[in-house]
């Protein structure tokens, strides 16, 4: 184990003993719980890559978490891996009084080789019945099923569809108010949200990506088994150079060169019991940016979509889900002889997954899911880079709670 991961498991262990002795200081009501992902997969198919359109002998692979997309522990391959899709967490609630309430969450990822780290560090104020406050670490409501992406037991999926779900686990440093309403029979909620980011395993093709001056807002509204949800919010992104920029590239790093960016999704979700049906879609729209990873290749809008459904037949629920991601480019971030070929080109994925999931034990869950993935890309990219999204993955294990 490396220093810096004993020091964050030592961390861990420490923020949970002082909170422990706090909490019991203060004659706190403390809730323990936990999760866990248990996760074996590989990929079935895949494509020949290409580099300047010649042959590099590597072949395409499938990402699971897009927050840590430079550690090959987020892709599943040729070979049969545990880490991808696996996971566990420990969360401690602290309830101090009738007011003040502190929760913390540490996780250990398979695509950060189970090192240990603090996922939410914050303490919520309940001003009235209807408001709440959020101070520290916590989690930016971008997803349908932002709130416990990592808590595979609560979908019925292995994964949500990295199509949609792939802008990286945000988790952000600030505040958020939450106010709760009941109008005509609709439970309403809504989340106002600010804060800052980094992430240093995001894969910017020359350093850490930091995102700024965050501020966004959530609305849900419930009415028996219908769920409709919207999002939206406003950003400053710039990348932090951790490596020397090619000739040209210069004027795209560093916090004096920020970029401006926005977020949007929009989600329904109607589950009777007996069967579900959910959509979810979304938009990310930036000025041109270093963070595709294509040949340094700026990113401009990127639309995603998915619907799922599924049929719960006593302990068994089979599903079938269709999603989709098209990332419209631009030249801007190109080198000079290709920046006009590329303007308005696209990359695009098309996936269709079949999953089976067996609720055989009480908060535990066996998943089978197959993922095909295929890269409908404009010919330019796949001359040049080859079919990167063809790819299919098979995967299966147990999700549980505690």
């Amino acid at each position: 184990m490396t220093p810096q991961k004993t020091l964050n498991t030592h961390a861990c262990l420490a923020l949970l003993i002082c909170i422990g002795a706090v909490s019991n200081g203060f004659a706190a009501e403390m809730k323990v719980s936990g999760f866990a992902s248990l996760i074996f997969g590989q990929t079935i198919k895949d494509a020949d890559l290409k580099s300047a359109g010649t042959a590099n002998g590597q072949v395409s692979r499938y990402l699971t978490d897009p927050s840590n997309v430079g550690n090959t522990s987020s892709y599943y391959d040729q070979d049969l891996s545990f880490n991808p899709d696996s996971n566990f967490g420990l969360q401690l609630d602290t309830k101090l009084n009738e007011h003040v309430s502190f929760t913390v969450q540490a996780t250990s990822k398979g695509t950060e080789d189970f090192e240990p780290g603090i996922e939410w560090l914050y303490a919520t104020i309940k001003l009235n019945t209807q408001f709440k406050l959020k101070i520290g670490r916590q989690r930016a409501p971008r997803y349908f099923y932002s709130d416990f992406q990592e808590v595979g037991y609560v979908y019925h999926w292995i994964r949500p569809p990295m199509e949609v779900y792939g802008e990286g686990t945000f988790t952000y440093t600030g505040l958020s108010l939450t106010h709760s309403a009941y109008v005509y029979d609709w439970d309403i909620e809504t989340m106002f949200f600010m804060g800052d980011k980094k992430n240093e395993n995001a894969g910017a093709v020359i350093g850490h990506i930091h995102l700024t001056k965050d501020i966004g807002v959530a609305l849900t509204l419930n009415r028996e088994a219908l769920t409709i949800r919207a999002a939206y919010e406003s950003f400053g992104a710039w990348v932090e150079e951790t490596s020397s920029p090619p000739p040209g590239f210069g004027n795209f790093l560093g916090e004096e060169n920020e970029k401006n960016g926005s977020y949007s999704a929009i989600s329904s979700n109607y589950d009777t019991g007996t069967w579900f049906l959910g959509a979810e879609v979304t938009r990310l729209e930036l000025n041109p940016f270093l963070q595709s990873g294509l040949n340094f290749i700026g990113l401009a809008d990127r639309i995603s979509w998915l619907i799922t459904g599924g049929i719960r037949i006593g302990e068994f629920t089979p599903h079938l889900t269709l999603s989709s991601r098209t990332s419209e480019l631009v030249g801007d971030t190109a080198p000079p002889p290709l920046a006009p070929s590329l303007e308005g080109l696209e990359v695009v994925a098309n996936v269709i997954n079949l999953g089976l999931r067996w609720d055989f034990r009480k908060s535990t869950a066996l998943k089978i899911d197959y993922t095909s993935s295929t890269d409908d890309s404009d010919d330019f990219f796949q001359t040049l880079n080859g079919k990167p999204n063809e790819v299919d993955v098979f995967a299966v294990g147990i999700d549980l709670m505690f």
